[in-house]
């Protein structure tokens, strides 16, 4: 089955995008009308060449059941027109931010305005993440408390929270100085 570059499963009764085995060569997945509620983890693994996945008219209802296509850094086109999903608030800038890479989403280009706009609301809400996670200083903003501390020759500053709790924005910075 490796000798193919497109495969169609359109019109079938798929529920679960997942149990592929290695395709090396699949570029195109069409998986239109179908049930999908649900995509498989490690998708990247079994499709490490898959630039284009059409799923129109399935049943994807949250944004978080997007996540696992974050993990397929090869995805350039994605469609998911007459999913549920589409109806959510801000869903076109949170597949944008799940995957950068992506170019076409709902068979319209992602514009420049749009990836801008993602990357605004992506830094406030690390902002309001950080509030939300870490504890208050009172008039002084966390960075400043960081390096006043490291300059007045403190130590190591130890932090406890895990890296997967702590946004991106932030990542750098702990990495630096855990003790």
């Amino acid at each position: 089955m490796d000798q193919f570059d497109t495969v169609d499963f359109s019109d079938n009764e798929v529920r679960k995008l997942d149990g592929f085995p290695l395709l090396k060569r699949l570029k195109t997945l069409l998986v239109n009308n179908n049930r999908i509620c649900r995509i498989g983890d490690n998708l990247e693994q079994s499709l490490p060449r898959l630039t284009e996945l059409v799923l129109t008219n399935n049943n994807i209802q949250e944004l978080g059941d997007l996540d696992p296509l974050a993990s397929v850094r090869t995805l350039t086109l994605l469609s998911l027109l007459r999913n549920p999903v589409t109806n959510k608030k801000h869903y076109r800038l949170y597949v944008i931010n799940k995957i950068p890479q992506i170019r076409v989403l709902d068979f319209q280009k992602v514009k420049l305005k749009e990836r801008q706009e993602q990357r605004k609301c992506s830094r406030a809400n690390e902002v309001l993440n950080l509030q939300r996670i870490l504890p208050s200083e009172p008039k002084r903003s966390l960075l400043e408390g960081l390096h006043s501390r490291r300059r007045r020759g403190a130590g190591r500053l130890r932090l406890t929270w895990k890296p997967s709790r702590m946004p991106s924005l932030m990542r750098p910075h702990w990495l630096r100085w855990r003790g």
